[in-house]
């Protein structure tokens, strides 16, 4: 039997229905995800690290087909945000923008003691979310326990101040991270009512989900962005594909190298080819 080392050190049996799985949530060609099967599973060895099963795919579909590469490089994507949480911030208020919030990012909040930064307040008429956003730039690593009994400890606080100024019929805490929570923090969560929003939790409309549906990828995810033109995008507002493909002057603007922009336009149009144009009428 085949095993492969997880990032968290872990070892588990090779699954080709679970290689199967990620090809299809990538949105893979079939004739693609049959042939990066075959090939990976020539190259399989005992002990192989899922890191480098991804890093074969990966590089295969960014010399066949760029959509698919890049919405392929999601879970890697977001990371390369990094190394600050502030582009995941910003990148959450997004996706929560196209869930119909208005969002604020980085506010500061008089609590009952103390005065708070929040990452994300997320408001619709009746509800409003203070959203702590968690996030990490390596795999295998997750939020425990006490991160989840942090955020219930700050939304008391502000919450007690935002009662007496009614400012929302309702109130509540979320937790969103670009990793996984602990089997407690989820426990925990769901015993105070807590929003958690991460990868693979829920098990339907979690982040991964929330991403896909609405086509909302980084900047981050197009293999041709290097990660310093992709900071200079961050910083003028352009988190998404989304965001780019509407603001594609940018591209000449803040991409010094033209061979880098040709390329980088190149992806986006097979982006919006396979995916956007395919998208059914709402």
């Amino acid at each position: 039997m085949i095993t492969v080392r997880k990032a968290n050190g872990k070892f588990e049996p090779y699954s080709q229905e679970k290689l199967y799985r990620s090809l299809q949530r990538a949105r893979v060609s079939k004739d693609h995800q049959h042939q990066l099967v075959k090939q990976i599973e020539s190259r399989l060895y005992d002990g192989i690290p899922t890191r480098s099963i991804y890093s074969q795919i990966s590089q295969t579909l960014q010399e066949q087909e760029f959509a698919e590469a890049c919405s392929y490089n999601l879970k890697q994507g977001i990371m390369k945000l990094g190394p600050t949480g502030y582009p995941f911030e910003k990148y959450v208020a997004s996706i929560l923008e196209h869930q119909g919030y208005s969002t604020q990012t980085s506010q500061m909040v008089q609590g009952k003691c103390v005065a708070h930064e929040v990452d994300v307040i997320a408001t619709k008429p009746h509800e409003r979310y203070m959203v702590e956003c968690k996030f990490h730039n390596q795999s295998g690593m997750q939020s425990d326990v006490k991160v989840a009994l942090y955020v219930q400890a700050r939304f008391q606080d502000v919450t007690w101040r935002w009662s007496k100024e009614n400012t929302a019929p309702e109130y509540h805490a979320m937790l969103v991270t670009n990793t996984r929570c602990s089997s407690d923090a989820i426990a925990y969560a769901e015993c105070v009512n807590m929003t958690i929003l991460g990868w693979g939790y829920p098990e339907k409309g979690n982040l991964q989900d929330l991403i896909e549906s609405q086509l909302l990828y980084p900047v981050t995810t197009l293999c041709s962005l290097k990660n310093e033109d992709a900071a200079r995008l961050i910083e003028q507002g352009v988190i998404t594909i989304h965001d780019l493909l509407q603001k594609q002057n940018v591209i000449d603007e803040l991409i010094p190298h033209s061979h880098t922009r040709n390329v980088i336009l190149r992806e986006l149009r097979s982006f919006e080819e396979r995916f956007v144009q395919s998208q059914p009428e709402k």
